[in-house]
């Protein structure tokens, strides 16, 4: 399972913390702008503070030189979990600090221990000016983690509709693509109720009818989770035969939410 991308079940979810303090990014040390970010970090059951470091002027001190090893840490080393620096500018859009870190360390496209690149981590807060970053610098916008989730499957699941609309249009992402248990953003939208993204992809032409390896359709997902706008949406859009389509358990969208009632 992902760090931060939760699995369709309601018994077994994984939400990424919410930044429990962040600096405001202008503070100066010694002709260095600070930047704090906090993140929380679920596996340790702690706050993890990432503190950066870099140059207003146009060189960057020796001592913090990513080439220099004996110095410290190069900026391509990853934390104990295998999180990288680059992966928390892109949770917390910074672009300046992502640019500098890509053009010092090199590989755009490194990964987590989950498989996930930094453009992963940009999607769950919709950070759309880190996303263009990293897409220019040869970001792999169809990457998959271990459970198969694109970018898309990132920002679905997230409601970050303005990021989704925007790797859909400008760098063509596969907005119907597959994850590894066959479900499209589409149906990780209709479980997380995000009826506006869920209209996004309709206008965008999702597969409606699309069944994952338990037989759900959209339609089904939001049936299970009770969300009435959901539902709305997209029987609105979609087809009768939507309505009794059965999955592998043997029930119709219609069954599943006359159990919520």
């Amino acid at each position: 399972m992902g760090f931060f991308f939760s699995k369709l079940s309601p018994e077994n979810r994984i939400g990424f913390g919410k930044p429990r303090k962040k600096g405001t990014g202008n503070e100066s040390v010694s002709g260095f702008r600070h930047c704090s970010v906090f993140c929380f970090d679920e596996e340790q059951g702690r706050a993890v503070m990432i503190l950066i470091l870099f140059v207003r002027c146009a060189c960057f001190s020796s001592a913090f030189s990513p080439k220099k090893k004996e110095d410290g840490a190069s900026l391509t080393t990853s934390g104990g979990n295998g999180y990288y620096v680059l992966q928390w500018a892109a949770l917390n859009n910074v672009p300046d600090i992502a640019q500098y870190l890509i053009e010092h360390s090199g590989n755009v496209n490194t990964i987590d221990n989950n498989k996930q690149t930094a453009l992963h981590w940009a999607a769950v807060r919709g950070s759309i000016a880190v996303a263009d970053v990293l897409l220019r610098n040869g970001t792999r916008v169809e990457a998959t983690d271990i459970n198969g989730y694109r970018v898309v499957h990132v920002a679905a699941q997230y409601g970050q509709m303005a990021f989704l609309n925007h790797i859909v249009a400008k760098y063509h992402a596969d907005y119907d693509a597959p994850d590894n248990d066959g479900r499209c953003p589409l149906q990780l939208a209709a479980y997380k109720r995000f009826a506006d993204t869920i209209r996004l992809l309709l206008f965008r032409d999702a597969s409606q009818g699309r069944q994952d390896k338990e037989g759900c359709t959209p339609l089904h997902w939001a049936a299970i989770r009770g969300n009435a706008e959901a539902c709305t949406v997209l029987v609105h859009a979609g087809t009768k035969q939507e309505l009794v389509v059965k999955d592998k358990a043997g029930f119709t969208p219609v069954q599943l939410a006359y159990d919520k009632v």
